[in-house]
């Protein structure tokens, strides 16, 4: 019955005309069959037909009836008002160009600003059940083992470990992020391979064959998508390894552990230590984790709770190395985007206040406009239009404006979505989720419908006020058209006012980013950038250690690279470093380790000789002229001389360094890093004081503290800096040759100025 009566008002819908010239032919002929009766009791044609029309009744109304009954009587009218609206907005076109080009520039900027939002925050990971996985941070072996023995609150727990292996065999060497992981790393992610299979439990056994697993964006980058790849060999840190496996799209849990220094790379088993080692920390870098999916119904609180009875229990049985350490779990999609999101956030509100301030230019467009209608609206009323039948006209008229705002906003946030893809700072987490889907196309609906209330409301109101009908009584000089020109008047004040405060909040949150844009961009790194390159060097196994006498063969080799690139036309100062400039060091001085081969620490004279534990103090491996070839000035004392090279009894620190660390004069003063078992220690003279340096660029609110020893040539890999008379990147190939001249399979990767280094952590 319900599906019949639909289909007839559907079919009458879209057959009206038909409908209605059917009707006025059934209700002639019913006019005509009355005439003709009328004429048999002896009246004329004209009166016959006359009485008939007045016994029939008014055709309009009945028409009107019928319409009705048969049809959807709300869906023509807002046709016929959407019409209606139309054909007014055509008539002003300067102001509706204005209006919808104003409604565009809002609903475009919230549209493409909540693409970012969707795709990088609230958009599910890609693994199954993602809602319930959960990352650590930093945790030993043993703390793990007893997490995956005691815990109830997870289902299973994976191990992997980060690490920068240098990968061979594809296009060119590149760094890339990836990660050792236990051997039910993968099972418990939920994924099967693009290609081949993932690590076994045989993989992760002592004396297994080498073997790796690539992610997707390795294959197609710097494998080209080889269909053939499973069963390859290519090099890890120039050790051959067998490719096993490809992971699809999307799968990149522990492949981006270290989110802006690299790109997506492999898994590569971690091999499980003899039992006798278990009580050793794998790795003392802050990388190593696990992942772990809670049980149905334990929320991360739970989980976390959980885990701080664990520490408190292990740091009871094993008080030296897990004193002070407590175990905590986050979700691995808050933890992959935990930098993003309060920019994002941020943006999001900013372009909402934009919206808002668009909706109120456009209303107060309305209400000025509005004044030129007031006869016009008055004649309406007078004819017998309802005050809810003119607004519902007038809001059609702000649905169109919205709605021809919103597909013009789409256009433009197609546009600021790949704005936003190309300009987003590098290793952005999921980059390419942003796109337009469903739930953005249904957002940009909801914003369109939002703005046509938001935009029509007020001057609707308005202008269907009881008073706006004096507009009939005389114009602007009736009593009624003055209250109604007063009240328009305080409508548009309060538009203004409302206007001018969220311009000023959005004027004011734009001057304070632009302010800390220029600071930023303004920050004294503490080096000369201009004409600055560095690239990383790894020298092949086969020109560091084959042959006889291996011990002198790196040296040798990093001494040649490093006199040949001297003797280069251009280049004014070059040194090597074993890490790049502005990119950080090793914390050797960070935190305490007890219990291992050494403690590290940071032990200085003027305290008594004891140790310390200072947060972030990094250590550095340099060649003399590196102070140059940056620009570092050396404030007191000395730069490095050739016979300190290879030489642990002598350091420079930075200026923030002695201030915290050594008071008074530093020159002079010793200190240590590390004491052995046998309580041994190797001290280190202050024989310079630099300038103090962003050691990781803009990214830190203040240098942090810096000691620079003597570069050690036993590495087989090294930072080359250079700082040139012109553009370096012009002697880039004069670099390569004089690299490849020494050791012609050494990999070059992450050539790149300094201000391309700033850039990068500035955006």
């Amino acid at each position: 019955m319900i599906v019949g009566e639909i289909w007839r008002r559907l079919v009458f819908f879209f057959r009206r005309e038909q409908f209605n010239r059917d009707l006025a032919e059934e209700m002639e002929h019913h006019v005509a069959m009355k005439a003709e009766a009328r004429g048999k009791d002896g009246l004329s044609p004209q009166e016959a037909r006359h009485a008939a029309r007045c016994e029939f009744g008014n055709t309009l109304s009945l028409r009107d009836r019928s319409h009705d009954a048969w049809g959807w009587v709300a869906i023509e009218t807002l046709l016929q008002d959407l019409r209606y609206g139309s054909r007014m907005l055509r008539r002003s076109p300067g102001f509706t160009i204005v209006a919808v080009l104003t409604l565009a520039l809002g609903i475009g900027a919230n549209t493409a600003i909540f693409s970012a939002v969707n795709g990088i925050l609230l958009q599910p990971l890609v693994y199954p059940h993602s809602s319930r996985l959960v990352t650590s941070d930093l945790i030993s072996l043993p703390e793990f083992r007893a997490v995956q023995k005691q815990s109830g609150a997870f289902e299973d727990m994976a191990f992997y470990q980060g690490y920068v292996p240098l990968i061979l065999g594809g296009g060119v060497p590149v760094h890339a992020s990836s990660s050792y992981v236990s051997a039910d790393f993968f099972p418990l992610l939920g994924m099967k391979p693009l290609l081949g299979r993932y690590l076994l439990p045989g993989d992760t056994q002592p004396g297994s064959a080498p073997v790796a697993v690539l992610s997707h964006q390795l294959w197609m980058r710097e494998f080209g998508g080889d269909p053939h790849i499973v069963g390859r060999k290519i090099s890890v840190d120039q050790k051959p390894y067998t490719v096993v496996g490809v992971m699809p799209k999307g799968f990149d849990l522990g492949a981006d552990w270290l989110g802006t220094s690299s790109e997506e790379g492999l898994w590569t088993p971690w091999i499980y230590p003899p039992t006798s080692k278990t009580d050793m920390w794998v790795d003392m870098g802050p990388h190593n984790q696990f992942v772990a999916r809670l049980r149905r119904g334990v929320t991360i609180d739970q989980a976390n709770a959980q885990l701080k009875v664990m520490s408190a229990h292990l740091a009871a049985q094993r008080p030296k190395t897990e004193r002070g350490r407590t175990l905590n779990v986050a979700s691995v999609r808050d933890q992959m985007v935990r930098t993003e999101r309060a920019g994002l956030l941020i943006l999001f509100g900013a372009v909402g206040f934009l919206l808002l301030l668009a909706c109120i230019n456009v209303s107060s467009l309305l209400v000025a406009r509005s004044w030129t209608r007031q006869q016009e609206l008055a004649i309406r009323k007078a004819l017998g239009a309802t005050r809810r039948r003119i607004l519902r006209q007038l809001l059609s008229e702000s649905l169109l404006l919205a709605l021809a705002g919103g597909a013009l906003g789409l256009l433009l946030s197609v546009w600021g979505i790949h704005l936003l893809r190309v300009t987003s700072p590098p290793y952005t987490p999921r980059v390419d989720r942003i796109r337009l889907d469903g739930s953005v196309l249904w957002l940009t609906m909801g914003i369109s419908l939002i703005a046509a209330v938001l935009v029509g409301l007020a001057p609707a109101l308005q202008v269907t006020s009881p008073r706006a009908g004096g507009a009939l009584k005389g114009g602007l000089s009736g009593s009624f058209a003055g209250l109604g020109m007063r009240r328009t008047h305080h409508l548009r004040s309060a538009l203004v006012v409302l206007q001018v405060l969220l311009a000023v909040v959005v004027v004011v949150g734009a001057a304070l980013m632009g302010r800390s844009f220029y600071k930023l961009m303004s920050l004294d790194t503490g080096v000369q950038a201009s004409h600055v390159i560095t690239m990383h060097v790894e020298l092949s196994d086969l020109v560091c250690y084959g042959g006889k006498d291996t011990a002198m063969k790196c040296p040798q080799a990093s001494v040649s690279m490093l006199d040949g690139i001297r003797s280069l036309p251009g280049v004014q100062r070059v040194a090597l470093a074993l890490s790049g400039p502005l990119q950080g060091g090793s914390v050797t001085a960070g935190f305490h380790y007890p219990g291992g081969p050494r403690d590290l620490g940071l032990y200085v004279e003027g305290y008594g000789r004891r140790q310390l534990l200072p947060s972030g103090v990094v250590g550095r491996s340099v060649t003399p002229g590196f102070f140059a070839a940056l620009g570092i000035r050396i404030l007191i004392g000395r730069d490095f001389e050739p016979q300190d090279l290879n030489s642990q009894r002598v350091a420079i620190v930075s200026q923030g360094f002695a201030r915290k660390y050594i008071p008074g004069n530093p020159l002079g003063k010793e200190f240590s890093v590390f004491k052995d078992k046998k309580g041994h220690q190797q001290w280190m003279e202050i024989v310079g004081v630099v300038n103090d340096v962003r050691d990781r660029a803009v990214k830190e609110f203040a240098p942090g503290p810096v000691f620079y020893t003597p570069f050690s040539f036993g590495n087989n890999w090294c930072e080359i800096i250079a700082r040139t008379s012109a553009n370096p990147m012009v002697l880039v190939p004069g670099f390569e040759r004089v690299v490849r001249s020494v050791d012609k399979e050494a990999a070059i990767t992450n050539i790149q100025t300094v201000n391309q280094i700033i850039a990068q952590s500035s955006a």
